[in-house]
């Protein structure tokens, strides 16, 4: 019975701790977005795009890495929207 209600416990805090993963963290974003794999790199580098509260500096930067990883998947018309 014991066993039961640790499990279950386990159970609830993975879910109430699931909106605080790390993929909603921008520093986990960041360093994600410079990934060799442009298939991590794209959604990573998105979210630091659309998130308001990055500086220009952050989301400039965000946007040429995603820009390399369109160009790396031979996705060159949205690479060239990156870029401009």
């Amino acid at each position: 019975m014991r066993w039961i209600w640790l499990v279950g416990a386990g159970a609830i805090a993975t879910v109430m701790a699931w909106p605080f993963s790390a993929s909603a963290d921008p520093n986990s974003d960041a360093q994600d977005c410079a990934a060799a794999d442009p298939a991590l790199a794209i959604p990573h580098c998105t979210r630091l795009i659309e998130n308001n509260a990055m500086t220009p500096e952050v989301r400039l930067v965000a946007l040429h890495n995603r820009g390399l990883a369109y160009e790396a998947q031979g996705d060159a018309a949205r690479a060239a929207a990156d870029y401009a």
